[in-house]
C-alpha cells in the first residue's frame, strides 16, 4: 500500500505535511496550491488511509459499528438501511453485525468494532444495554435505536403500538386475541400493550406466548397459541 512518507518523498515534503493535509488538519499553515498538490499526488498514487493505524493514534475512522437482528425483522433492515443512507452523506462508513438477537453476539460484535476504531456505535439491542455502555466507558458515544431502558436511545412506543394492534383485531371482530414475541427486554412493552387492550375489549384469557431466541420455530408457537383457541394473533 502507498504510504504517507511514498507521497512525502515524490513531492520533497515532510511526512508530517502530507499528514496535516490528508487528515484536514487545521494547523496545516501551507499554501492552497501546495495543500492541491499532495490531495491530487496521493489519489493519483491510489492512497488509501489505514484506519487501524489511524485508531491506535486515536484518531477518527469515520467508521460506525451497527449491530442488531439484521434478517429476523424485516422493519430492522428498513431502519439500518436509512441509517447507512445518512451516514454516508456525513462521510461516514459501517461495519454490519447480525447479533441474531444473542447478548454474548452483541457483546463481542461491540468489542471487536470497537477494537478496530469505530467511532460510535448504533445498536438495536435486545437487552437492556448496560453492558455495552460499561463497555464503551464513554470512549464513543452509543446510540440504541430499539431498548427503551437506557438515556441514548431512539425508539418507539412499542405498548401504545401493540394496545392498537390488539384493538384493531377486536374491531374486526376477533373475539381471542393472543401475542406471539421474542423474550426481549423491548417487547416486554409489547406484552404491556397487550395486557392493556385486553383490559379495553374485556377478553379475560391472557394468550401469552414467548420464544427464549430469535430463531426458535414461530410456527410451533402459532400452534400453542391456535391450540389455546386463538382466533387472532399479534
Amino acid at each position: 500500500m502507498v504510504k504517507m512518507k511514498d507521497i512525502a518523498e515524490k513531492l520533497g515534503v515532510g511526512v508530517s505535511t502530507v499528514s496535516a493535509v490528508l487528515n484536514k488538519r487545521d494547523y496545516c499553515y501551507i499554501s492552497a496550491q501546495k495543500r492541491e498538490l499532495i490531495e491530487r499526488t496521493a489519489k493519483e498514487m491510489g492512497y488509501m488511509p489505514n484506519h487501524l493505524i489511524r485508531a491506535m493514534h486515536g484518531l477518527p475512522t469515520k467508521t460506525i459499528g451497527i449491530i442488531g437482528s439484521l434478517f429476523y425483522v424485516s422493519v430492522n433492515s428498513m431502519t439500518i438501511n436509512l441509517i447507512q443512507r445518512e451516514l454516508y452523506k456525513s462521510g461516514y462508513f459501517i461495519f454490519l453485525g447480525d447479533s441474531q438477537a444473542e447478548p454474548d453476539v452483541e457483546l463481542n460484535m461491540a468489542k471487536e468494532f470497537l477494537a478496530r476504531g469505530a467511532d460510535g456505535l448504533i445498536v438495536e439491542t435486545c437487552y437492556d444495554g448496560k453492558s455495552l455502555l460499561s463497555l464503551s466507558s464513554g470512549r464513543v458515544p452509543v446510540v440504541f435505536f430499539s431498548s427503551d431502558k437506557t438515556e441514548t436511545t431512539v425508539s418507539t412506543d412499542r405498548r401504545l403500538g401493540a394496545s392498537m394492534a390488539v384493538s384493531h383485531l377486536s374491531s374486526i371482530g376477533r373475539k381471542k386475541i393472543a401475542y406471539l414475541g421474542h423474550k426481549s427486554v423491548p417487547n416486554q412493552e409489547k406484552v404491556l400493550g397487550y395486557l392493556d387492550a385486553l383490559k379495553k375489549i374485556r377478553q379475560k384469557d391472557k394468550l401469552v406466548f414467548e420464544s427464549e431466541h430469535a430463531t426458535e420455530r414461530v410456527f410451533d408457537l402459532c400452534g400453542m397459541a391456535l391450540s389455546g383457541g386463538a382466533d387472532a394473533i399479534f
